[in-house]
């Protein structure tokens, strides 16, 4: 497995990753989504969640504090809790949030919107 492209945040899957590798707590619980976007999703905040994204097909930009990471097919990036995420393009990825997304721990964050 390559675990490092531009940093910890960026990794490149090819071999099993466990869920328990992914977030400090190794009882988490979390949540799976897919999802397709075409276009952008505004820049957040999640306060309680860290999240994964793995992409399955397609390309865009996922941004992550300051770092605009250029992704495709198979890039992995990691977003810790309290870090402003946001990203765009047309790509279907899928999402790992720990502890399971809600909707009321998020705030806006203006640093990525278009």
């Amino acid at each position: 497995m390559k675990f490092t492209v531009q940093d910890s945040t960026v990794r490149m899957v090819g071999k099993q990753i466990k869920v328990t590798d992914l977030f400090a707590d190794p009882q988490a619980s979390f949540d799976f989504v897919i999802i397709e976007l075409d276009g952008f999703h505004r820049s957040v905040i999640n306060h309680v969640s860290e999240q994964a994204y793995f992409v399955l097909s397609g390309t865009g930009i996922i941004q992550v504090g300051p770092i605009a990471y250029d992704v495709k097919e198979e890039d992995f990036i990691f977003v810790p809790k309290s870090v402003p995420h946001g990203l765009k393009g047309k790509m279907r990825y899928v999402v790992l949030s720990s502890p399971p997304f809600s909707l009321h721990d998020e705030t806006p964050d203006h640093s990525f919107d278009q």
